[in-house]
């Protein structure tokens, strides 16, 4: 897949490993951005909104060094095929990207605005990747919001009304901006723990945000939400019917194997016989794994590792992202359908033991 993503990079809030919490969730809500990056003597990774609402602690005085997920940036040449993969299998709302000696920002919905166009979405709609989410009441208190966030990992959730009618959008952002303004309204306390969390979801979520139907091609839902830098929420006359995220749209770009969307790449040269082998391997593991794990999506990739004469060994590297966490293995072989099945079967073995704990 061939793709030009240097208009969709931005610049990226940049501080440092000293600032304080305190100090990014200024600049996060001042962006309208749930991450910064953080630099000391070249790039040391990124931190998001979304893990700092999850710790009890001094916003003030507790340094970002704490959040930082570390990150290396990718070329600007980097096939958007492998952006999608680490993307999805690491569960990322952004990549740094090299580009003329500086580090800039390709987000979800950036690198979503870049594809807009593609084959891959033509003719889908709103309705063919929507997920009915999480909600929240309007009288449901922020102490409520944060946990399930904090439970559920998720970044955003609609609000409904006491009819049950859609009312609101709440973000971390929002989540965040609150925590953070009525720690500094109390100057005397500093501790997290201590801060009001009774005040209500309906004072600080968002009245105004996009919202589209479910027959709403998926091309316009990305210019949505583009413009507002959100999921998008679909309604039907007030009634809540699902909500579309980056990720929920990203998923198309693999193929969709017992229900996971699966991306496997280095095939190319692979003889017709041996990928419809992988094929079956990949299928078969993937329905076996469903039954103990929810796996979000997992990706293969297949390369030459070396050659001895007219034989060539290969590297099989898999990545796979559940609701249990993330897993990798790799494996090499001269029979490459050798290689993959060893792979498959760490994979198994790992969240099998997984699932034990």
């Amino acid at each position: 897949m061939s793709l030009n993503i240097k208009d969709v990079l931005e610049e990226p809030v940049k501080l440092s490993g000293d600032d304080t919490v305190g100090v990014a969730a200024a600049k996060m809500t001042e962006n309208e951005r749930d991450y910064v990056f953080v630099f000391d003597n070249g790039m040391k990774g990124i931190v998001l909104a979304r893990d700092l609402i999850k710790r009890t602690i001094d916003p003030e005085k507790t340094k970002l060094e704490t959040f930082i997920k570390r990150i290396s940036p990718l070329d600007i040449d980097t096939p958007v095929t492998s952006i999608i993969e680490k993307i999805m299998v690491n569960d990322y709302l952004v990549v740094p990207v090299c580009f003329e000696n500086e580090t800039y920002a390709l987000t979800k919905i950036g690198l979503l605005n870049a594809l807009r166009e593609n084959e891959v979405l033509k003719g889908k709609k709103a309705m063919d990747v929507m997920k009915f989410p999480y909600c929240v009441s309007e009288d449901d208190s922020a102490s409520v919001v944060r946990n399930i966030m904090k439970n559920l990992e998720i970044s955003r959730m609609p609000v409904l009304d006491e009819k049950g009618k859609l009312a609101g959008l709440v973000n971390c952002i929002d989540l965040l901006k609150t925590i953070a303004e009525r720690k500094r309204a109390k100057k005397g306390d500093m501790r997290m723990e201590k801060t009001k969390m009774d005040v209500p979801v309906s004072s600080f979520m968002r009245k105004v945000f996009p919202r589209a139907s479910p027959e709403t091609p998926l091309n316009k839902v990305i210019e949505l939400m583009v413009k507002n830098y959100s999921a998008v929420v679909i309604e039907d006359n007030g009634e809540l019917k699902g909500i579309v995220t980056p990720r929920n749209i990203l998923k198309l770009f693999g193929k969709k194997t017992e229900g996971v969307y699966v991306n496997i790449s280095g095939l190319k040269d692979i003889d017709a016989f041996l990928k419809n082998i992988i094929d079956k391997q990949i299928t078969n593991s993937v329905k076996k794994l469903s039954k103990i794990v929810t796996i979000n999506y997992a990706v293969f990739r297949v390369s030459k590792h070396k050659k001895a004469g007219k034989r060539t060994k290969y590297s099989v590297r898999a990545g796979f992202s559940t609701n249990r966490g993330r897993f990798f293995v790799k494996d090499y072989d001269w029979d490459v359908t050798k290689a993959m099945g060893n792979v498959l079967d760490k994979i198994e073995r790992m969240i099998v033991e997984s699932a034990k704990r």
